[in-house]
């Protein structure tokens, strides 16, 4: 070290307290303070600063790093703690260090030989220590330490206003923090509508400018009563029993009595893994708070955290006023509330449904006028208490709302002597404390609400079953239209007798097919209601070619009485053959119960402008009580779950729609007979098709150019060979891909094209031909077995082409395709 130090005192103060002037944070003033010493003295020197308020110690403004570990300012025996705690200066050599000094291992170790612990005051409180080392044994002499010395009151004011500079930053950003919370909270508390939304809100709020462990809301409201507790991170039971405890004490203190049982909901907020669970013991600080309204404690706000001290004037200022502000809002909240129940009451003396609320005894303790209506429709009086409703016993339904996991339980009460039908629908009503209180009941009549759910499911039943129908009949019509072709093919080749008898069953047994689709094809699709010109014969037979099988293996014999001329009815077709399946087939179900033989009479009559349809069967009869009754909605004789009650109702109702009546008259084991009147209506359309097809066609429909295109290559084929029998040119396709490549390079009179292909489908090919051969494409004949779904349909009218419908006859083909032809 020099002889001489390279600065004086005075420099050396006036230079320090230049530049400490200008340091606003301890960190800095400790650096500048620090590098002003090694760059003056050529020593080394580190700040041990000492918090005031915790009293921890740490290394402030360090460059070189550490001279030892803080730990040991702790050490009572320890050079740097004497400096700390009792100002004590020390200047020591290392190799003179006393052994149980903690510092020595530390100072003793390199090749520094001399260290100095000067206390660093302000105000009269050491606020830190100043520790020098130098390599030489002569380096801190009396003349260094003297000059540094003078600097530690400059040094220890920088060290202290900016501390105190920061700690008003903190105290200003705190305030501003807390000003903006109590706006957010304020804004937010206009929305809050329930207590459980408030309680999150103060939660949320006060977890975010104070470190809290658990809040709690006790409320005492009439219709409210519990303790929600929220847990920021894990915490035990211990001190989950420790926040209750003492809210009900201050409670009790608050309120002049213990509180009852107040249910406990819990709710957590995860936080990092590694921080413990909260204990009782380490419950450092608490604060509970009354919430106030119109002069009465309506609740208590606890909020408590592991840190001591955490609730200083500020904070218990914060929580002081969010609680204020939480007061007036439970208090809207309460007023709204006894809004609403006034709007219910005025609710529920205005509705259809009847509501009920019986006591643990099943009395009656509250009743709208619906509920005394229903109850005196079903029970013939206005009752006190209910025991049972229908079948039901309510005692053992209210036992059974008492065991856990039980749930409100509906059931129907059957028609009354009105046929009205009521649902109950019975909940359990729970109290506070001894469980289930009694027992709420809504009684709802449904009496027109199940005869259109049974409608509705009966329509969507034949809405589904005619979608599945309308793809197994495309499946079926393409092969059954291959035997129908060949069938007909064949009966017109030079063959042996015996084999033209066989094809010509094979014709007819395929022909039967055919009408079996088709009628199941009527009944099941989706049906817009329409009125026409309807055969009523033609009704009447589709509806015995669909139970003929099922009457002919119960031995029951059909007898047909016809008019030969009948008059037709205007009406819906497929309506008037629903009438007539439900009719039908509840006189089969009724022979069938007889077990013998029996015989069903169909007879109709034209009447003067009525036509007149009689349904006789030889069955058990109707009892004389029960014959005006079988029209009503929900009636029947049948056994539970073997009919519905509706099918003569909406007969009766479909029958009146159409401008008739229906009736019956039975003798009870002689069987009975259902009557059905119906305006005549005017003559059927003539037929449009042509049976008949001449042995040699006209020849300017002859030797013309056709295209089919089917995917089924069997039905292509028959297609193809009919109409080259008929002096036609015929190529095929296998979809319409394959039709586009051949219209491309070939002129064609007129084109068969099937609907449903695979790559590209009839619609898709039309377009494509309309879009290049306007004139070809209205020469196009449409082949399908779906004509009875909407899109086909749709399509159809679309586009206004002629179409033929699988399986169609050898005679209908040859026909359509010398119209088309003779048109163009």
């Amino acid at each position: 070290m020099p002889s001489e130090l390279p600065t004086g005192p005075a420099q050396f103060l006036a230079r320090i307290s230049s530049l400490l002037a200008d340091c606003r944070a301890d960190d800095s003033a400790s650096a500048v303070f620090l590098r002003e010493i090694r760059q003056s003295f050529e020593i080394s020197a580190w700040l041990a600063c000492k918090d005031p308020r915790s009293g921890g110690v740490s290394w402030s403004g360090t460059i070189e790093g550490e001279p030892f570990p803080l730990k040991v300012a702790q050490e009572e025996g320890g050079l740097l703690h004497a400096a700390l705690a009792s100002g004590r200066e020390s200047v020591v050599d290392a190799d003179t260090i006393p052994a149980q000094t903690p510092e020595r291992r530390f100072l003793s170790r390199g090749r520094t030989r001399s260290w100095a612990f000067l206390p660093v005051r302000a105000m009269g409180e050491t606020v830190a220590c100043l520790v020098l080392a130098s390599d030489h044994r002569a380096a801190l002499d009396a003349r260094l330490l003297d000059s540094i010395r003078e600097s530690l009151p400059v040094a220890a004011l920088a060290l202290q206003t900016s501390r105190l500079h920061r700690e008003l930053e903190t105290r200003v950003d705190q305030r501003t923090e807390e000003i903006v919370l109590l706006y957010d909270v304020s804004r937010s508390l206009g929305f809050v509508l329930t207590a459980d939304d408030l309680f999150h809100l103060i939660a949320t709020a006060l977890s975010r400018v104070i470190h809290v462990d658990m809040v709690a809301l006790t409320l005492l409201l009439p219709d409210d009563r519990r303790f929600s507790l929220r847990l920021s991170g894990l915490a035990e039971m211990s001190a989950i029993r420790r926040i209750h405890r003492e809210a009900m004490n201050e409670v009790t203190r608050l309120t002049g009595e213990r509180p009852g049982r107040i249910a406990l909901n819990i709710t957590r907020v995860e936080r990092p893994a590694d921080q413990p669970a909260l204990s009782a013991d380490e419950i450092g600080s608490m604060v509970q708070v009354p919430l106030v309204i119109r002069s009465q404690v309506a609740g208590l706000l606890s909020v408590a955290s592991r840190e001591p001290g955490t609730f200083g004037p500020a904070r218990m200022r914060l929580v002081y006023t969010i609680s204020n502000q939480a007061s007036l809002t439970l208090d809207r909240i309460s007023t709204a509330k006894e809004a609403e129940a006034s709007r219910i009451h005025s609710m529920l003396e205005s509705m259809a449904d009847g509501v009920l609320l019986l006591d643990r005894d099943l009395r009656i303790v509250m009743s709208n006028p619906a509920a005394q209506a229903h109850l005196t429709t079903i029970t013939g009086r206005m009752p006190r208490s209910l025991t049972s409703l229908g079948d039901v016993r309510l005692r053992a339904l209210f036992e059974q709302f008492g065991r856990p996991g039980s749930r409100p339980r509906t059931f129907e009460i059957p028609p009354a002597g009105d046929g009205r039908v009521f649902s109950v629908t019975c909940s359990p009503v729970k109290g506070l404390e001894d469980g289930v209180q009694g027992m709420a009941v809504l009684i709802s009549d449904v009496t027109e609400a199940r005869m259109l759910q049974l409608q509705f499911a009966q329509s969507e039943k034949l809405s589904a079953l005619g979608e599945m129908i309308s793809g197994v009949a495309h499946e079926l019509n393409n092969p059954l239209a291959t035997v129908m072709g060949y069938a007909q093919l064949l009966q017109t080749e030079p063959v042996d007798e015996n084999v033209r008898r066989k094809v010509v069953a094979i014709d007819a047994e395929a022909t039967r097919c055919q009408k079996v689709v088709q009628n199941l094809l009527r009944f099941a699709r989706h049906h817009v209601p329409e009125r026409r010109p309807v055969e009523v014969h033609a009704a009447l037979d589709s509806v015995l070619q669909l139970l003929g099988h099922q009457l002919q293996v119960d031995d029951i014999t059909v007898i047909l009485d016809l008019e030969t001329a009948p008059r037709p009815v205007m009406g819906d077709l497929h309506l008037l053959q629903q009438v007539f399946m439900n009719i039908i087939y509840n006189a089969y179900q009724a022979m069938k119960e007889k077990r013998t033989p029996g015989r069903l009479t169909l007879k109709t009559r034209n009447q003067a402008d009525l036509v007149v349809i009689e349904i006789t069967d030889d069955g058990p009869g109707i009892a004389p009580q029960n014959l005006k009754r079988i029209f009503d909605p929900f009636f029947s004789t049948k056994e539970v779950g073997k009919g519905t009650g509706l099918g003569l109702s909406l007969a009766y109702g479909t029958i009146r729609e159409h401008g008739g009546t229906i009736s019956a008259k039975s003798v009870p084991g002689a069987g009975s007979t259902f009557i059905i009147e119906l305006p005549a209506g005017s003559e059927m359309p003539a037929d449009g098709f042509v049976e008949a097809v001449d042995a040699k066609p006209p020849a300017s429909t002859t030797g013309k150019r056709i295209l089919v295109v089917e995917d089924e290559p069997a039905l292509a084929e028959v297609m193809a060979e009919i109409l080259m029998a008929q002096g036609h040119y015929v190529d095929t396709a296998c979809d319409g891909k394959h039709a586009k490549t051949l219209i491309s390079r070939t002129k064609y009179d007129l084109i068969i094209s099937d609907l449903k292909m695979p790559h590209m489908n009839g619609r898709d090919f039309y377009r494509h031909v309309a879009g290049i051969e306007p004139d070809l494409a209205r020469r196009i004949i449409f082949s399908t077995g779906d004509t009875a779904s909407k899109e086909t349909q749709a399509f159809f009218e679309e586009v206004g082409n002629a179409f033929l419908s699988k399986p169609f006859n050898l005679k209908d083909l040859i026909r359509l395709v010398d119209k088309v032809l003779g048109a163009s």
